[in-house]
């Protein structure tokens, strides 16, 4: 009986030890288990990635009050046409421009007597514009608001579906290499074997695309305006479960 108490005593210090050690190394969850039916080691961790972005989208938009709905949306498209082709004659590829939202209706106010009182028809016309010349952002929205628009909605920089697979497989990979680092590190302190891995899985997978902040976008209409690329990130988090001796 003294001998099942202290091997209990020595069990719960060495799992104290190795709960420490992991601490210190910024774990985020682990999960160790000596029943017969599960010696495994389970732990998870993290990697992130900073990288510059090689695609930007801005949102530009046309919109126009008339006396009724058909002028309006009349002025609307010639406008939305004059931006279009500023932004083709500065490089932009027609493909690359889009309509992002499209909105008609009255426009109102209330008098003193609480009484309606239609002030016209307004047409708001968004456009999408991608490219991927990140540094010539700020030339396309001189280019839209010589065009006609009258604002700058946002500002993204992002990646493209190729670079964002290479990255979250960079990811990944980084994530594949700390995990082991931690269960090698519990195996160490516990005085056992590391074995063989046993199951992983990708508990997910995160990727931030920056936005410009809203008042670069308000003041966006002074030209000529700069607007410079900032890093995205992109994130992976694994578990994995790894034999024990």
């Amino acid at each position: 009986m003294l001998k099942d108490e202290s091997f209990s005593k020595v069990i719960i210090v060495v799992l104290a030890i190795a709960v420490a050690v992991l601490l210190l190394k910024g774990a985020a969850n682990v999960t160790i288990s000596t029943t017969p039916e599960q010696d495994v080691i389970s732990v998870s961790a993290t990697a992130n990635i900073n990288s510059p972005p090689d695609k930007a989208e801005l949102y530009a938009k046309i919109e126009t009050l008339a006396a009724d709905a058909q002028a309006s949306q009349q002025q609307n498209s010639r406008i939305s046409d004059a931006v279009i082709n500023k932004l083709i004659s500065e490089g932009v590829n027609k493909k690359d421009i889009e309509t992002s939202q499209y909105y008609l209706d009255q426009k109102v106010r209330y008098g003193k007597e609480g009484e309606q009182i239609i002030e016209g028809y307004v047409t708001i016309h968004v456009l999408k514009i991608t490219t991927e010349k990140t540094t010539e952002v700020g030339k396309l929205i001189d280019a839209a608001i010589q065009g006609g628009a009258n604002g700058i909605n946002s500002i993204v920089f992002t990646l493209s579906d190729e670079r964002k697979a290479e990255l979250r497989n960079e990811a990944i990979a980084n994530a594949a290499a700390e995990a082991k680092e931690k269960a090698k590190t519990i195996a160490e302190s516990l005085g056992v074997k590391l074995g063989n891995l046993r199951t992983v899985s990708e508990s997910s997978f995160d990727f931030r695309p920056y936005y410009a902040p809203l008042a670069v976008a308000e003041k966006a209409t002074s030209a000529p305006t700069q607007v410079l690329p900032q890093n995205v990130e992109v994130s992976a988090t694994l578990a994995v479960a790894y034999s024990i001796g």
